[in-house]
């Protein structure tokens, strides 16, 4: 596959932006967004991957509460 131009990687990035902002609208967080996450089904249209990963957003603040409290900085 041909490297995409400025342009295109523009439209791929909003594509995946505007996936984010659904899950985080439906209380969602993905939890490993990274290049393995987006394919390119087209030269201008991506798909996001890899939902096993993600959490109830209630869930990831309580986990980073607890994290913070268990941790040996906390005072």
């Amino acid at each position: 596959m041909e490297m995409l131009d400025a342009v295109s990687t523009c439209e791929v990035l909003c594509q995946v932006a505007d996936a984010l902002i659904f899950l985080h609208q439906h209380n969602l967080v993905h939890c490993a967004l990274s290049s393995h996450a987006v394919q390119l089904v087209a030269s201008n249209c991506a798909r996001l991957t890899n939902f096993e990963y993600m959490l109830d957003k209630y869930a990831v603040q309580l986990c980073a509460t607890v994290a913070v409290c268990h941790s040996p900085h906390h005072a």
